[in-house]
This record gives structure tokens, sequence and C-alpha cells, in this order.
């Protein structure tokens, strides 16, 4: 139990703070347009930082950077999780907090700017919702990572000198230290590197540690 309480939590605060990268610029301009105006300011586009060519150079970088981030995420999920209900489980929320976020952000346009103002940032957002929607429910993982760890995993012929046991007692201890792919939740440390054959061509042990104790982290 205490093991799947800190795995939840873990999984939440991925969530969080995913979201929060993702849209880090949007989220910014939420908690300064939320503060009361300076003395000098008696609207929001007023302030510096709320000018309309500002905000629409905003919503313009996040048109591009909160997809690319978000399919980077996605990647990488697939990459080490390889379960797509597990993906999605994680997945979901993020991207319900976005849609809450750009839907917090067009209120706030539309409160504070005029209508020919505000009609461009209203595109930028409806593109950047319909961006974020449009990514795939399974990013396949990237295929230089994906043709690394093919590379890694298949030791070449024996070089002259070497005993075939040596490749043989490297492959095994890459395939401990490999992820897990059986559904369950995977470790997303990276494997220690495999230490180098002594002189006499005897691997050393493979010291692996035990796989992780499979649990079902999202039961009722």
């Amino acid at each position: 139990r205490d093991l799947e309480t800190q795995l939840k939590a873990a999984c939440e605060n991925f969530i969080v703070r995913t979201y929060e990268q993702a849209l880090a610029t949007i989220i910014a301009f939420l908690q300064r347009a939320s503060k009361p105006l300076s003395e000098n300011s008696t609207t929001l586009q007023d302030m510096d930082f709320a000018k309309p060519d500002k905000v629409q150079a905003l919503l313009a970088n996040a048109e591009t950077s909160v997809p690319e981030f978000l399919t980077m995420i996605r990647r990488r999920m697939a990459l080490y999780l390889a379960n797509q209900q597990t993906e999605a489980i994680l997945f979901n929320p993020i991207r319900a907090n976005v849609f809450a976020a750009l839907t917090q952000m067009g209120n706030c346009l539309e409160a504070n700017y005029s209508q020919d103002q505000v009609a461009p940032m209203l595109r930028s957002l409806s593109a950047l919702r319909t961006a974020v929607t449009n990514l795939p429910s399974a990013a396949p993982p990237s295929p230089t990572l994906a043709a690394n760890g093919d590379a890694a995993a298949a030791p070449g012929p024996a070089a002259e000198g070497v005993p075939a046991t040596a490749h043989a007692g490297q492959a095994e201890r890459q395939q401990l230290h490999a992820p897990q792919r059986d559904g369950g939740v995977v470790s997303l440390e990276a494997a220690p590197p495999t230490p180098p054959a002594p002189d006499n061509g005897v691997p050393p042990e493979p010291g692996a540690p035990p796989p992780p104790v499979p649990v079902d982290l999202f039961e009722e």
C-alpha cells in the first residue's frame, strides 16, 4: 500500500509539472493579470506585459511550442511505459488542464481587450486547442532512441581475442537492465553502465537489481 501511495503521488506530480511546463508563459500571464492594476494603469492592456502585441506574440509562440513539448512527452511515455492504457491515464489529465487554462485565458482576453484586438488572439487560442486535441493517443518512440536501443541490445561479432562468453554476459546484463514492457509501470531511471570485462576475458557478475514488484496502481 505504501508503494502504491507513493507511486500515485509521483504520477500526480508528473501530471502537474508537465502541464505547468507546457503552459509556463500562459500561466505566468494569468497570474500577473489576476493581480491589482498598478497606480499608472487603468486597464489591463495598459500594463507593459499585457500590451496587445506582446500578448499576440506570446500566443503565437505557444501555438508552436506547446504541441511540440507535449508530443515529446508522449514519445517518452511510449518509450518507457509501452502501455497505451497507462499512457492515457497519465496524459488525459494533462490535456484537460491545458484546455482549462486556455479557456481561462480566452475569458481574460475577452474581458480586457476590444473586439478587434481580441479576434487574432482567440484565433491563436483556437488553433492551439485544436493542435492539442489532435495529438495522437499513442505516440511512437523516437526513431533515434529506438535505433540506439536496438543497437545496444544486439552485441556485434566477437572481437579478436575476446571469448564469445564475454559478449553473452554483456547481452545478459543489458537485458536485465532493459525497461520491463509487460504492461506494468517501469522505472524511468537510466540503467547503470555495463562495467568493462577484465583482461582475462571473464565477464563480471551481473549484479542487476531485482525487477520492480508489479502492482495495480489504479485499482478502484
